[in-house]
């Protein structure tokens, strides 16, 4: 590199400036490029949850009907109807199918997409350090 000064700075200290007004620029660019992530309060991620316990709720609800029509049809086709000895099997699958159901709704959910149907109607996501899910 050959030293030329102008104006009375040498010209290493020219490129370093030149280098540092690059970077800083490149720096701002950056900051406004990036996603600005917003906090959601507490009521509006209240309001999510609420969404979601309606929604998980119907989804149980119609997962119910379903067990106790498959059951009493299973029943049925071996001559037998429901009754208090059978209702312990017909507890056991519905609990199950319950927590299956919820565990799967929330986790795979946020896993997946960071949000759930309630986030995603309030507009609510679920991000990590890297911005993702």
């Amino acid at each position: 590199m050959a030293m030329v000064e102008e104006r009375g700075a040498p010209a290493w200290e020219l490129l370093l400036e030149e280098e540092f007004n690059r970077l800083y620029e490149r720096l701002k660019n950056e900051e406004r490029e990036e996603d600005v992530v917003l906090w959601g309060g507490f009521f509006l991620r209240a309001a999510a949850f609420s969404i979601d316990l309606t929604l998980v709720a119907a989804l149980l609800l119609s997962l119910s009907y379903l067990v106790y029509v498959g059951y009493s049809v299973g029943l049925a086709a071996h001559q037998r109807v429901l009754s208090w000895e059978h209702l312990e099997r017909l507890l056991f699958f519905s609990v199950v199918g319950w927590l299956l159901l919820v565990t799967g709704y929330f986790v795979l959910l946020h896993g997946m997409a960071g949000q759930t149907v309630g986030k995603w109607l309030l507009g609510l996501k679920v991000v990590g350090a890297g911005r993702g899910p």
